[in-house]
């Protein structure tokens, strides 16, 4: 690998190529090798209408976990950049909930490769919208599911909480396939032991045909259906008298 070879990991958003931002574009563009991970061939369709002249190549995703089948990933893209300038494209966001792109680009600046990562819309950019929350004014706590559960959490009430992959809560080699019931219902367990049983909680789903939410009160959250792509966002308790950052919230 010639020491003049540079990498690129694009974000492209995720409503088809309508959120593909003119520095992404500019970047496909220019490639002299294009690695995609997208869902939708038509997306495939338009890299190549943009770069016509690019080497273009579809590839799976690694599992992070899996430390061989990921170091050979990335010693794969790595390998056969030859100097040339190569474009990884990624759905959505490229550096959210994707291990293996910052893995990627740490050991290809290790390598000498002039190498940068472009953001892209994201589910979480999504779901903060339609939900209308500001993060900035009451903070906000987003993590996996998961950790979540395992690390104990109890965040501040008047902050807002995000919730990624709720629905395959405790998976022991997450894999991220098979839906848990059971974990999901020792989420809305704790849950209940954080915010009152009124308390209103989101649950989004992102498809190719847009983004689905329904609503439930903590109360009755284990009742609603959920997949290994629901995010869940419980917003922030309303600052009342006798509530507050710190304070126990009474059980009702």
């Amino acid at each position: 690998m010639r020491q003049n070879a540079t990498l690129a990991i694009v974000g492209i958003g995720l409503r088809g190529v309508r959120q593909v931002t003119d520095e992404a574009h500019d970047e496909i563009a220019r490639a002299d090798r294009i690695l995609t991970i997208v869902e939708s061939p038509e997306t495939n369709e338009w890299v190549a209408t943009v770069n016509p002249k690019a080497e273009i190549e579809a590839i799976g995703m690694v599992r992070w976990w899996d430390e061989d089948r990921l170091r050979g990933w990335v010693d794969d893209i790595l390998g056969a950049m030859d100097g040339r300038h190569t474009v990884l494209v990624l759905e959505g966001h490229p550096g959210v909930c994707v291990p293996p792109t910052h893995i990627l680009l740490d050991r290809a600046r290790r390598r000498g490769v002039n190498a940068r990562m472009l953001p892209g819309v994201s589910t979480f950019d999504l779901v903060c919208t339609e939900a209308g929350l500001d993060l900035v004014s009451q903070g906000c706590l987003v993590m996996d599911a998961t950790e979540f559960l395992d690390r104990r959490m109890s965040p501040q009430p008047s902050c807002h909480l995000v919730l990624w992959q709720v629905g395959v809560v405790g998976d022991p080699v997450q894999s991220r396939a098979v839906v848990s019931r059971d974990g999901f219902a020792r989420l809305v367990e704790r849950l209940q032991e954080l915010y009152p049983m009124d308390h209103l909680a989101s649950i989004f789903e992102w498809s190719s045909s847009g983004l689905e939410r329904k609503a439930s009160s903590i109360g009755e959250l284990g009742a609603m259906e959920v997949t290994e792509r629901t995010t869940m966002i419980v917003p922030a308790l309303k600052t009342r008298e006798g509530l507050g950052p710190g304070r126990e919230k009474s059980r009702q």
